[in-house]
């Protein structure tokens, strides 16, 4: 009987997380279904750790990797509206999730020197601007990072249902609820050779993210090849949570491969930095400095492009190996 006051209040709680996760993916479905009206692509991405059949191509561009932990899942559902030839706005939600390693993930808290389990749900608008060789992104992201991003039963169901895996106690001490903004600016030059019959491409670029869940500054470098690059948005874009959409211009055959690095100054990151809901602490120290490497391909085809990227984001504490996942898209165009 001592225990019941506690199981009912740790159930209340869950059930208020639950409802206030609900109302917020139901507004964002309701304004992403109201702007898919406009002409477009939605757009959907998914990124795991687990790359299945596709683990041998990642150890073939990284070589091998056996790090666990980290972002660990993510996905985002968007829509991206052109407004004339040259701007795009987009609309959208995603989650993402990041876990400890190996057996830290079964322990009944987290772990001193580890990660701690964290969640992200939220939505975001993005503005895009092509200017000749100049390339501008402007977003705003609303979101809350903890309990109320439903990542414990998001994850603990696909264990369970999916992949009979089991579930994972460390979930009872993730990171804290913190609702928030982040705002990114991004810059980018691109140099093109004459597409005749194949593009070759060099952009630099740089960004700035602020906000009171994540806080970076980054400098990179893309190089891509393929056809008709000229009548797209540029090389896919780093990201701490989802990359967003690549889209292009025409309803042709299309291909690109390429390959980028960006080197971030990381000033804050509530996923990696926040206190526990048990334990109140933090459970690692980060690391400022952040090198991210990505290799991937597109093929568009009439109204449909699939694109596939790997990425090896390097230790963001002390001890941790780098992390590799792959993140998988598909944007249609109606």
């Amino acid at each position: 009987m001592g225990r019941s006051e506690p199981n009912r209040a740790s159930n209340g709680r869950r059930r208020a997380s639950a409802r206030s996760a609900a109302g917020v993916l139901a507004a964002i479905t309701l304004c992403t279904v109201s702007a898919a009206h406009a002409a477009g692509f939605v757009y959907t991405e998914f990124a795991n750790e687990d790359k299945g059949v596709l683990q041998g191509a990642s150890d073939a561009v990284f070589g091998d990797n056996t790090s666990d932990g980290g972002m660990t899942h993510g996905f985002l559902f968007s829509h991206m509206h052109d407004i004339g030839a040259n701007r795009q706005l987009s609309l959208g939600f995603e989650q993402h999730l990041f876990s400890p390693s190996g057996q830290n993930k079964r322990n009944r808290s987290a772990t001193v020197g580890d990660r701690p389990f964290a969640g992200y749900l939220g939505a975001g608008v993005g503005y895009t601007r092509r200017d000749g060789r100049w390339l501008q992104r402007a977003e705003l992201k609303l979101g809350v990072v903890g309990p109320d991003a439903q990542g414990r039963e998001v994850q603990n169901a696909a264990h369970e249902d999916v992949v009979a895996a089991g579930t994972h106690e460390a979930w009872n001490d993730q990171v804290a609820n913190r609702r928030g903004a982040i705002v990114g600016y991004r810059v980018a030059r691109r140099w093109l050779t004459d597409c005749r019959p194949i593009c070759l491409e060099a952009t630099p670029h740089g960004v700035v993210t602020r906000g009171n869940l994540l806080a970076y500054e980054g400098l990179g470098l893309s190089l891509r090849a393929g056809n008709r690059l000229d009548r797209d948005f540029g090389p896919p874009v780093f990201s701490m949570l989802s990359r967003g959409g690549h889209t292009t211009n025409h309803r042709g055959f299309s291909w690109s491969v390429g390959a980028g690095i960006e080197q971030r100054l990381v000033r804050r990151n509530y996923l990696l930095q926040g206190p526990t809901i048990e334990s109140g602490a933090t459970s690692v120290a980060m690391l400022r400095g952040l090198t991210e490497r990505q290799f991937g391909a597109d093929v568009a085809w009439k109204s449909t492009t699939l694109s596939l990227t790997f990425v090896r984001r390097g230790a963001e504490f002390p001890g941790e190996r780098p992390q590799d996942f792959m993140r998988l898209g598909l944007a249609v165009r109606h």
